[in-house]
């Protein structure tokens, strides 16, 4: 072979690459490749391949391994599939809103969408017209299989504590997850998230001991739920993700300000160190239900670092408490409020709600000595809050909530009320959407 000759070889996925007898095949090539006689260029074109495998196979004349991974392809990319006759997967997913959830949860993802999609519909031939929980999670669990993904699982736990706490990412782990495929790039924005079709399945498979598999494995379900008539489901697709966060973050302390982000909040208001208050041995579920705030465990459930939920439709003001404690050791509680609303609010009302809730709390003499804030999500159509509207309290509109919650990916709760602020900034979500007639 003559020099600066190239040598292309086209490799299927790990595990597949060759006769077993020729393990060595790729050592063998690449040291061809390095000899005096044959000072070409190699080129290996992979389907899939570990960093891992890249390393077992270097060679001593150290040759650059350079990775070019394959960009993910728009997230609404399924809608322009048509597989069969029978397989309409823009119209199956407008019917059935867990079956838009998993295709969404596909994230663009080539093998995911032109092989796991395909495969999964074969093996269940109703899959479009009856997607039971059951095939949900049979079709999930093909795709991963398909797009080469099920090795991932041995080492997801700390992977997921470590992306839903507030460490930061080393320039190592955003590479190796990138180039692995698990950390995942919405196209042409710069909002990551980890495979969520990945997240969802190892969630599902470990919710009965692990509690931050069960607080996904809750979260997606009612975000799968989630819809124009069913706005109700977004107050549990938040509560159970701000479990998610405590239990990522442990014992390790933490600034409420960087808790809740958000850019409406006065800072100096929320600088305080506080850590969730949640026990050593952490309980599989860290939300507790009760009938109403009137309930006399409330105060030693919230003492105990579990978020508190009412199931009285009737509470004012406040949908669900959740505790924190500062350096002093001294309980903080945050009253919260869910609006999925898509084009105004009554700002004014919902803080005389509010007021009216945390007053009720401050009469009684054993919450006295408590801080007492609120805590506001909505998916208000707007840029900005007045400040004199956040001066005492954190709030959301649609831009805060989906900055604050797309490291689950996309959702259902990003799609399915889009505002013009929210769809000017990431056109792609209004595409994603399952309705796109109810979607401005």
């Amino acid at each position: 072979m003559a020099e600066n000759d190239i040598l292309l070889i086209l490799v299927d996925e790990i595990g597949h690459l060759y006769n077993p007898h020729d393990k060595c095949a790729i050592s063998s090539l690449m040291s061809c490749m390095d000899s005096t006689e044959s000072a070409g260029k190699l080129i290996f074109i992979f389907a899939h391949i570990s960093q891992e495998f890249l390393n077992q196979q270097a060679t001593g004349s150290g040759r650059c391994v350079i990775q070019l991974p394959l960009p993910p392809l728009e997230i609404d990319i399924w809608k322009k599939l048509k597989f069969s006759e029978l397989w309409d997967l823009n119209e199956a997913s407008r019917n059935h809103p867990s079956l838009h959830q998993l295709f969404l949860s596909c994230s663009g993802h080539p093998r995911s969408i032109f092989e796991g999609i395909p495969v999964a519909l074969s093996k269940n031939r109703s899959l479009l017209t009856d997607p039971n929980s059951t095939a949900i999670t049979n079709a999930r669990q093909t795709i991963i299989e398909m797009s080469k993904f099920i090795d991932f699982k041995v080492v997801l736990d700390v992977t997921i504590k470590k992306w839903f706490s507030q460490l930061p990412l080393s320039d190592k782990e955003e590479t190796e997850w990138s180039s692995s495929g698990l950390l995942h790039t919405l196209k042409d924005t710069k909002v990551q998230f980890l495979f969520p079709l990945l997240i969802q399945q190892w969630a599902c498979d470990h919710c009965d001991k692990k509690p931050i598999a069960y607080h996904l494995q809750q979260l997606y379900h009612y975000d799968a739920l989630l819809d124009q008539n069913t706005e109700k489901y977004m107050e549990a697709v938040m509560y159970h993700y701000e479990a998610v966060l405590r239990i990522a973050q442990g014992g390790q302390q933490f600034i409420l300000r960087t808790f809740f982000r958000t850019q409406h909040l006065k800072e100096s208001l929320f600088s305080d160190t506080v850590v969730s208050g949640l026990p050593n041995t952490i309980p599989t579920n860290v939300v507790v239900s009760v009938s109403s705030f009137l309930d006399e465990t409330i105060l030693p459930s919230l003492e105990s670092g579990l978020i508190v939920v009412s199931d009285k439709h009737s509470e004012i003001g406040t949908e669900y408490l959740v505790p924190f404690r500062d350096t002093n050791n001294i309980l903080m509680i945050a009253f919260v409020q869910c609006k999925f609303v898509r084009q105004s609010t009554s700002w004014t009302e919902i803080e005389k709600k509010s007021k009216q809730s945390i007053d009720s709390f401050k009469k009684n003499e054993l919450y006295k000595n408590i801080d007492m804030f609120r805590v506001v999500y909505t998916n208000v159509d707007q840029n900005t809050i007045l400040k004199s509207t956040y001066n005492d309290g954190i709030y959301y509109t649609e831009i805060d909530l989906f900055n604050f919650t797309n490291k689950l990916g996309i959702l259902r709760l990003h799609t399915q009320k889009l505002g013009d602020v929210l769809n000017q900034r990431y056109p792609i979500l209004k595409r994603a959407s399952s309705d796109l007639t109810t979607s401005k």
